[in-house]
Order: structure tokens, then sequence, then C-alpha cells
């Protein structure tokens, strides 16, 4: 037993190493918005209503996520307040139970211990994990999708006849993207030669669930980000970054690439020697997998008609379907429910190749995967944001431990703060997208009846009508 789970060990004390930073980092914009959205007024039935299905309009959110959005929040909020480690406890454990769940998965489909290992290990180390984990707000509903759709998985392959149900239908309630669950279990019943009448149900509840999604829910038309593109260019365009940032490039690469993979030198400024490691090891990295994938052609046909193998790319292309076609909505956190069939089809194709190559990819991807981490702690904009709301948020509660009920505060302009473009504004307005408008206030002092206007927006005011802060983020 001991053997058996001692390298998970590893992998886990490996993954904390490399992403312990995330407990430094405090909540940010969506959050705030998030833990407003989940209050309730202390009733049952308020805490019931959680769990509804909601017009755009009403809420301002669009999605069903009850599990991890609105009961979250509302639980941690209710116990913790605005205590940011109970959340980021509970991403790392979540981290850590998906890494197990993907080893196991590796090992039930394949057999082979090497695969199953590589897949974990690379799995929990990916650089896509920058987003899930740095950006609370999206990146734990996405793992908690991932999660119920590999127990979901594991449990159907090995035949538990409908307990697959339950976490396929939470899947469906922690992100948009969990919907993969359902095409999944189709598919492994189909390579199984298995009856797909006891996935009727389910067939059911996720067409109910998109119908009320699009029809009940709904969009913001004024969401441009949201736009569907089906131009083929474009969305091969999309499924090369979503693959490349899975293998572990750092996702703001994608901000500094123009037409013709042509690179914006301002890219050093924030990457600095990085860069040394990062593109030669992922060419590497590519190069290995491109010549594992044409030997396999060649001379393991074999292994192309393996019906895992085409299990395990429809997974990554038919996941990726919900965000395939938005170019201007593209986030590596998106990966969550995918990465698990990159890594496990990697490790399957390059094993085959041959033991030593693999080995290699490993260097090669370990290399790529650490520095593109490192890179993406300091510079990832969730964790900067995290980091400056909580400095804005102590030195208010520093300056004002109290404030009378129905406060007015005036957030202003910090002098020394440097001038960027004029779409990044000034420091109030840059608080104002930080700290999600009045919602963070009316949380720290339990006061929904606080306003805060921000100087950026609202212009000349005198300032000795209201509480005044001065929004300083460095």
């Amino acid at each position: 037993m001991a053997k058996r789970i001692s390298p998970i060990i590893v992998i886990y004390l490996v993954v904390f190493f490399l992403f312990r930073s995330i407990f430094d980092v405090y909540f940010t914009g969506d959050d705030f918005f998030h833990f407003t959205v989940a209050k309730t007024d202390g009733s049952i039935w308020g805490f019931v209503k959680l769990f509804w299905f909601y017009p755009f309009e009403v809420r301002g959110i669009a999605f069903y996520r009850p599990i991890f959005r609105e009961l979250l929040y509302h639980v941690n909020y209710s116990f913790f307040g605005l205590n940011h480690l109970p959340f980021r406890i509970l991403q790392m454990l979540i981290h850590f139970v998906n890494i197990f769940l993907v080893f196991l998965l590796a090992e039930r489909i394949f057999k082979e211990r090497k695969i199953s290992l590589f897949s974990a290990f690379f799995y929990g180390i990916s650089a896509a994990n920058v987003a899930t984990l740095y950006y609370i707000a999206g990146g734990v509903q996405a793992q908690g999708a991932a999660m119920f759709t590999l127990v979901s998985l594991i449990l159907f392959m090995n035949g538990r006849k409908y307990l697959f149900f339950i976490p396929a239908v939470m899947a469906l309630m922690s992100h948009e993207m969990g919907i993969v669950v359902t095409p999944l279990l189709a598919g492994w019943a189909i390579i199984e030669r298995k009856r797909l009448l006891r996935l009727l149900p389910l067939l059911v509840i996720t067409f109910t669930y998109l119908l009320l999604n699009y029809f009940v829910i709904g969009f913001s038309d004024s969401e441009v980000q949201y736009q569907i593109s089906f131009n083929l260019a474009k969305l091969f365009n999309t499924l090369g970054w979503y693959i490349a940032w899975g293998m572990g490039l750092p996702e703001m690469l994608v901000d500094f690439v123009g037409s013709g993979f042509s690179l914006d030198p301002r890219l050093m400024k924030y990457w600095g020697s990085s860069f040394r490691v990062i593109f030669p090891s992922f060419f590497v990295s590519v190069a290995i997998i491109l010549l594992s994938v044409i030997n396999v052609i060649l001379k393991k046909r074999l292994v192309l008609r393996d019906g895992r193998v085409w299990f395990l790319g429809l997974w990554f292309l038919v996941g990726l379907f919900p965000v395939a076609f938005l170019p201007w909505h593209k986030s590596s956190y998106y990966l969550a429910t995918v990465l698990p069939a990159l890594w496990i089809l990697i490790g399957y194709i390059v094993y085959n190749v041959g033991p030593r190559l693999l080995l290699i990819l490993a260097f090669s991807s370990l290399f790529l995967n650490v520095v593109s981490i490192e890179l993406g702690t300091n510079t990832y904009p969730a964790a900067q944001r995290g980091r400056m709301a909580h400095k804005l948020i102590n030195d208010f509660r520093h300056q004002y431990p109290n404030l009378p009920k129905g406060a007015v505060v005036y957030v202003i302009n910090d002098p020394d703060y440097p001038f960027i473009s004029e779409d990044w504004h000034g420091s109030s307005y840059q608080a104002s997208l930080i700290l999600s408008g009045s919602d963070a206030f009316r949380l720290l002092y339990n006061d929904p009846s606080i306003e805060v206007l921000y100087q950026d927006f609202s212009k000349n005011l005198p300032e000795s009508e209201y509480i005044k802060f001065v929004a300083r983020l460095e």
C-alpha cells in the first residue's frame, strides 16, 4: 500500500510547493460580487432559492453554478466572513483529489502505472492551473466540475450502475464545462458496448439544463466577449491556444502574439530571462509529441484503432465545445475538465513509442511548467488584483475601523499612480474593478446600505462631504 501511495504523496508535495503562493492571494472583483449574490434573508426558503434558475437581468450573472458559486460563497461568508484561507485550502484539497482521480482513471483505462503517474503529475503541475487556482471565482467552479466528472466516469467504468448519476448531475451544477460528462459516459458505453438506455435520465436532465440556461437565464448583450464566431480559422486558433496552455505555456502569451505569429517585444518586460527556458522546452515537448504521433501513425497503426485513444481525443475537443467558438473569451481555467484527457493521451502515445522518450518529455515539460508557474504567480491578473484588494481593504479598515450606517465613501485617485493608458484610467478606476464597486465595503462592514463612489466615475465631487479614501495600489 505504501509503495502504491508514496508517488502520489511526492506529487502532492511538488504541487503544494509550486502553488503555495495561492494562500497569500486574497479575493478580488468577481468574488465580492458572488458573495453579495449568495447572501440570503436567513430563512430556509432563502437558502433553497440559491439553487433556482434566475434570468440574467435579476442577478446579473449567467450560467447555473449553484454548488461552487452560490452555496460555497454563502457558506464561506456565513462562517468565515472575508477570510480567504478556507477557500484556498478547499481549492488545494480539490486539486489533490483531482490528481488522484486522474491517476485512477489513467490506470483504469490503460492499466500501465508509468502512464498513470506521468498523467497525474503533469495534470497536477500544469501551468494551466495558475488560472484555475489563482482565479477563485471561476477556478473553484471549474475544479468542482472536473472532480465530479472524473468521479462519475470512474464509477461508470467500474460498473457502479447508477451511482455515476449523482456526481454527473453535480458536475452540471458546478460549472457549464461539466456538461462534458454526458457525452463522455455515452462514449465509454459505446466503447465497452454497454446499453445506452441507462443514460437516458441523464440525457433528459442535460437537455433540460441547456434549455433553462439558454431560455431562462440567458446572456447579456453588452458582454461582447461572449459573442460566438463560427470562423474556422478562429476556431483552430482557439484550440491551438488551449493545447499550448495545457502543455504549459503561460496564458499571458496570447496578448503578445499578433497575426503571423509576430511577437510583441514588450513581452520581455514581463518575462525577463524566463523565455530562455519557456520557448526551448515548449518546442522540445512539441517535437517529441509530433514525432511520437507520426511514429504511431506509420508504425503502430493499431494504436489509432484503439477506441480509448479516440475517446481521449474527443474528450478534449467535446469538452472545449462550450468555449471553442468564443475567440474573445479564452482562458486557461476552462481546461480544468479536459486537462486529464490531454495528459493521459500524451502519456499513452509517447510511451508507446518508447519509455525513454517519455522520460525526455517529462524533463522538458517539467522545466516548461515550473518556469511558467513561477511567472504566473507574479503576473497573472487575478493574483495581482487579489494582492491589491487585500492592501486596499487593510488600508481602509485601518483608517476607518467603523463606519456609520449608510455611509458614503469617496475613493479618489492616488496622485502618484503612474499613467499607463487612457483606457486604464487612474487608481480609483482600478479599485472599482478590484473591489466590485460597493460590494467589498458592504461585505466588510456587513452593511448593505453603504455606497461607494469612485473619482474616475464621479468627478468634481466635494470631497469634504464624503468619507475620503485614496486608492493606493502599490
